[in-house]
């Protein structure tokens, strides 16, 4: 059967021409089947015709229907009829055709006719849902409220079982929602037993509006306790239950049974109370002590009581909130609640107001409901209060105040930090410049004689030099340290290149003091993401103190990883000597700012003693620490742990040795031409000469506009940048080269005596490729050529 979502989506959906084209589709195969079942001269000629016009009714219309009945027709009549039988039979034709078309016609109607009902049962069905999706969900808000009831709400049927409740009547008689529903009343119930309980149900359904009485619940631990209820009769899921509501009322009940068996006593509490106290009825005094008489400054107890509740107190209370009203306000909370506290004004006969405490209780004496009023003056403890937000208000202001001053000394700190920090940067720079060009021109003369005399005197210059360098760079990472602004790179690294560059930087100094310098390092599946040059920095620190106190035997130097987890792993890397070795007493002081183990040491050995320092600073920044053991006489162990993230895993990178990289630049990249940007003179010419000393063609260019012109006439395959130039500096002579036309990957590496973290962040932010720090050593700067030439072995054509 065709459905009517089916229909509806044809109505909805389909336009005209497709619904005449589908009553076409339909009485095509009506004929077809005709065709295939009837024999061609059978009298049945329409037979087939009628479920076919009756689809095209139901799902075209009124239109599509017709075309069927006309089509059905037409083929009936003269198509499926033989010639001969045509002409032989022609009144029976016609009979047929007659017969056929009003039957057609009231199908149609019929058809129209289901339809228009199906779409009336349709719209009632899908009304009825949605009333029942309704019903659901306003039944689930119910069953959220009453669980969720703060009273003890629960809703028992005509035989007592409960069918719900809320939490808190759950919690009320010590029992587990699970154990509650379903439970019978009689389980909980200790005002009546047996047939006073069934009274008592009956009673309850027998009221035909609210009611209320008291009663005791018994909690599962056995205690009993007094409620008061108040309910009514509902229908519930199709039958009548009660619903209830229990509060507690044990402690209002106890006070009124001290109270009627202590009628007397209370008499005399009450008249020898310190506190002013007055019973109240309705609003009229009933009674009250002497310390009511006397707060209030009346004389004689009648007088007291004639007085209306109104005129002991000014017309409004402190918030704006008229007294009477708000009076009447508090004593119904009080008869509701059995008690009710509260601050008030008062006014006594005198005129004068004060501040007072009013604490209203309802209860019963002499079988009468009254309020019991006790009154406190805290006239004082309000004068108090207001003199402490007087003071807190001053405070906020000489706080507000003091904050601005801070602002204003923070804000001066600040700029004397930017000072300190500009100073140290000049500095660096001032001194950097002189050390680099005596480097400089120191490394080129001892590579340019062969006097042995002259040799040694060189390296001794370059010694000092490095000496110079490595107290410059010490004072300042410990002064970025202090000012917490150490930046650590967070940049996938290979543990092995780490230690293997260590060593290679080290293994010339080894061999001239013919020590044996040897690195164990765990091997890793993964590649770890940290500072690679921080880490070679402190590594270094533990090295070179191990080859400078270690006058024979071997320096060890190893890595492993010690701890890891789904994300991070903690390395240990350990320096291990068979040096001198370090007394006891002087282990303390190791890692200390400007400490050695000894002062003799200095004398001895040189150094500033901020290497330690600096190295466990590194290690704590990176999640580790840094420690020593030794044995004087025996040789030292130092040791810190960092903790890396885990990257991504990579195949293993192979260090070059010492002298590699200047070799493969000799062998591969002769004759490739290079542009250095550099303004200083002396620097500019070393530059040259340890360039064209590998084989390379160098044009030189004095600022950044120079630079800026060649770099757009010739694509060079790599530019050493200087930093500060006349005209245009080297950060934005940068930018400018990387506008230019095939120079957005030119590599272009940062050379300069600005040797800060912040220098190094200024040039890769304005597009620079890499950073050396001046004085450059010699093997640091073969390696960044080799790097960063990446295969040219030739200068590339001009542009354009």
């Amino acid at each position: 059967m065709i459905s009517l979502k089916a229909m509806n989506t044809v109505h909805a959906r389909w336009p005209v021409p497709a619904r005449y084209a589908l009553a076409a589709l339909v009485f095509l195969v009506a004929a077809l089947v005709r065709c295939w079942v009837l024999p061609m001269e059978s009298r049945m000629t329409f037979t087939t015709f009628y479920p076919a016009l009756a689809l095209s009714f139901y799902l075209g219309g009124t239109g599509p229907g017709i075309l069927s009945v006309l089509l059905s027709v037409a083929t009936g009549y003269v198509v499926l009829t033989p010639p001969f039988m045509l002409l032989q039979h022609k009144p029976l034709g016609d009979m047929a055709v007659a017969t056929f078309l009003p039957s057609a016609c009231m199908i149609g109607f019929i058809v129209k006719q289901l339809q228009a009902h199906s779409f009336r049962t349709s719209a009632a069905l899908a009304a009825r849902l949605d009333t029942e999706r309704a019903l659901r969900h306003e039944h689930g808000k119910s069953q959220a409220l009453l669980r969720n009831a703060s009273d003890g709400i629960h809703i028992l049927d005509e035989q007592g079982h409960i069918v719900e409740s809320s939490d808190s009547f759950c919690q009320m008689i010590g029992y587990r929602r699970e154990e509650v529903l379903g439970m019978h009343v009689s389980r909980w119930e200790a005002g009546a037993v047996g047939e006073d309980l069934a009274a008592l149900l009956g009673w309850q359904f027998g009221q035909p509006g609210r009611y209320l009485f008291t009663t005791r619940h018994r909690h599962q631990d056995g205690g009993v306790f007094d409620v008061e209820i108040s309910g009514c009769v509902l229908e519930f899921g199709g039958r009548r239950v009660l619903f209830n509501s229990s509060r507690d009322i044990t402690e209002r009940r106890r006070v009124e049974r001290a109270l009627r068996r202590s009628d007397q006593r209370f008499r005399t509490v009450f008249e020898s109370s310190p506190d002013p106290t007055w019973l109240m009825e309705g609003h009229r005094f009933v009674e009250c002590n002497q310390a009511a008489l006397d707060l209030f400054g009346y004389g004689e107890r009648s007088a007291f009581l004639d007085v209306h509740p109104a005129q002991i107190s000014p017309p409004t209370q402190p918030d704006g909130e008229d007294s009477q009203a708000k009076a009447e306000r508090m004593m119904r909370v009080a008869e509701i609640n059995g008690l009710n506290r509260f601050e008030w004004v008062h006014r006594r006969a005198d005129g004068g107001d004060f501040y007072a405490e009013v604490t209203l209780s309802s209860l019963a004496l002499e079988d009468r409901d009254v309020l019991y009023a006790v009154v406190r003056d805290i006239s004082a403890r309000k004068r108090t209060e207001f003199e402490l937000e007087e003071y807190r208000q001053r405070l906020e202001e000489r706080v507000s105040q003091k904050t601005a001053e801070l602002g204003v000394a923070l804000e001066q700190a600040e700029a004397a930090n930017r000072s300190k920090s500009a100073f140290l940067a000049n500095m660096s720079h001032e001194i950097r410049t002189p050390i680099g060009t005596m480097l400089g021109l120191a490394h080129m003369m001892h590579r340019q004689t062969d006097d042995p005399r002259q040799l040694q005197r060189l390296e001794k210059i370059m010694e000092a030099g490095r000496h110079l360098l490595s107290v410059i760079n010490d004072v300042l990472d410990l002064s970025k340290i202090d000012a917490g602004k150490l930046a650590l790179e967070e940049k996938p690294l290979r543990i092995e290149a780490v230690v293997a560059n260590v060593v290679s930087m080290l293994k010339e100094r080894a061999d001239e003091r013919r020590l044996e310098l040897i690195s164990e390092v765990q091997s890793a599946p993964r590649q770890f993401v940290g500072d690679p040059t921080r880490l070679q920095q402190a590594l270094l620190n533990y090295a070179s103190n191990a080859l400078k106190f270690t006058p024979e035997g071997r320096v060890r130097v190893s890595a492993r990883l010690v701890e890891e987890d789904g994300a991070s792993g903690l390395w240990r890397f350990e320096v291990k000597d068979t040096g001198i070795g370090i007394a006891p007493e002087a282990m303390s002081r190791l890692f200390a700012a400007f400490e050695q183990a000894d002062s003799s040491m200095t004398r001895k050995y040189g150094g500033t003693g901020l290497g330690l320092a600096i190295t466990r600073k590194i290690a704590l920044a990176m999640g580790g620490d840094a420690g020593a053991e030794s044995v004087l006489g025996q040789g030292s162990s130092f040791w810190f742990t960092a903790r890396l993230r885990k990257g991504a895993v990579a195949a293993a990178v192979e260090a070059l040795a010492l002298g590699a990289a200047e070799a493969v630049l000799r062998r591969d990249y002769a004759g490739t031409r290079v542009l250095v940007v550099e303004d200083e003179p002396i620097n500019r010419e070393i530059a040259i000469l340890m360039l064209k000393d590998l084989g390379l063609l160098v044009d030189c260019a004095e600022d950044g506009v120079q630079a800026v012109e060649m770099a757009g006439r010739y694509a060079y395959p790599l530019i050493l940048m200087d930093m500060q130039m006349p005209r245009l500096s080297g950060l934005d002579a940068t930018r400018a080269i990387r506008q230019l036309p095939g120079a957005a990957t030119t590599p272009i590496v940062a050379m300069t005596a600005n040797a800060f973290s912040e220098d190094r962040r200024a040039c890769l932010e304005a597009g620079m490729d890499d950073f050396l720090s001046k004085p450059v050593e010699p093997e640091q700067l073969y390696r960044a050529l080799l790097r960063w030439l990446g295969g040219v072995a030739q200068a590339r054509p001009p542009r354009g």
